[in-house]
Parts: C-alpha cells; structure tokens; sequence
C-alpha cells in the first residue's frame, strides 16, 4: 500500500491517527478562511442607537412568559355564586280571596356536634339559630341549662345526659 509518509510506518495505528488526524484539520481551515480581508467573520450586532422603536411598548420584551401567582391546590377556587332576581309580585286582584299568612318558620334546632379539648379544657361543640358555640363546664347550654360534668362520647346538664348529635329544640 502507497503512504503518503513512510516514516509513519513503524508507529502504531494509534498514534499514527494522532499525527495524521490534525492535517486534514488544517486543510478545512485553509479552505473556509474568507478570500477578502474585508470580510467579517460574524454580522455585525445592531446598537441600541441604531435601533428606532416607536414607541416604548414595541421594545422587545423579556423573553419569559407572564407567570401567575400560584395557589394552594386544595383550597376551592372562590367563585362568586350567581345572583338569583325574583320577579316583582303580582298585584291581587280585587275580587280575589284573601290569601293565609305564611306559616311561622319552623324553629331550628340546637345539635350537639362532640366533645372537644380545647386548651387542656373539655367543651361541647353545639350548633344552633345562630352558628356553632364551644361550650365549657358551668355555661349554660341553650335550652337544657348549665352543663354540670362532661364524659367521653356525652355531657351532663341538670343531671340529664346527652349524647353526641342529640337534638332538642
């Protein structure tokens, strides 16, 4: 076989590629480098001078997206209920019957919802009319008097027990 060098014959393949590989390196680069001295390797980068906006809102902007605030996933999204209008009621006719009074809204019962240890202090969670209400020992419990002792799963009020999710008006 023909080589270009015959002194490389007595060197391993390994190093033979060693000395032979940059060669056609330099060749590549003498054949890509431009003709012209006037010639730039890269285009030249715009000033800011050059540049002519109209306005300041045609400047580019940063390249990131517009992120939103991030939310707790398992809080439900407040959304704001809709708003019923009723129609206006109609006028009674004059030769018409009276109409009956409404019935008297029925009256809410009072629930009690645990017992709970709040502060190292046991207190009944009652619901009524109006909201719930932690209850301690020696309040009054509405409608059945002060609470006088608390057990596990029940309370005591003038000597009658209620348990967990008794109702009473």
């Amino acid at each position: 076989m023909f080589t270009l060098f015959p002194v490389l014959q007595s060197l391993p393949a390994s190093r033979r590629l060693l000395l032979l590989l940059p060669l056609p390196l330099a060749v590549a680069g003498v054949l890509a480098w431009p003709q012209d001295e006037d010639t730039p390797y890269f285009p030249p980068v715009p000033t800011l001078a050059e540049q002519n906006w109209e306005s300041p809102s045609e400047k580019p902007s940063n390249s990131r997206k517009e992120v939103l605030p991030r939310r707790d996933p398992f809080r439900p999204l407040n959304h704001p209920a809709p708003e019923k209008t009723l129609p206006a009621p109609a006028a009674a006719h004059p030769g018409a019957a009276p109409q009956k009074a409404a019935p008297a809204a029925p009256v809410t019962p009072h629930r009690l919802l645990g017992i709970l240890t709040v502060k190292e202090e046991k207190r009944a969670l009652v619901a009524g009319p109006q909201g719930t209400a932690l209850i301690a020992l020696g309040e009054i419990l509405p409608g059945k008097g002060p609470v006088t002792a608390f057990h596990g799963a029940s309370l005591e009020c003038n000597g009658q027990e209620l348990p967990v999710g008794e109702v009473w008006e």
